[in-house]
């Protein structure tokens, strides 16, 4: 609980921060998996190199079983 709040104010002082709403994504129980990767790839358009967001889509598809794609995700947060 004190982590999400955490993460609200950091995207209330700065909106584009992708390392926090990527930590909100991950930490909101209940989040809709599609639209939470619709919006982690979206981030990724205007950061492609951020680890985190890579790491994050990589925990989504492995919600879902997507094991390659998960696969990927991790090995892109990786590099």
């Amino acid at each position: 609980l004190r982590a999400l709040q955490l993460y609200l104010r950091l995207v209330e002082m700065n909106p584009l921060d992708s390392v926090a709403r990527a930590a909100l994504i991950s930490l909101q129980p209940g989040n809709d998996i599609v639209s939470s990767i619709s919006a982690i790839k979206s981030m990724l358009a205007d950061n492609p190199e951020q680890p985190s967001l890579h790491f994050t889509l990589g925990r989504l598809y492995a919600a879902q079983s997507n094991w390659a794609a998960a696969q990927q995700a991790f090995f892109d947060a990786y590099r």
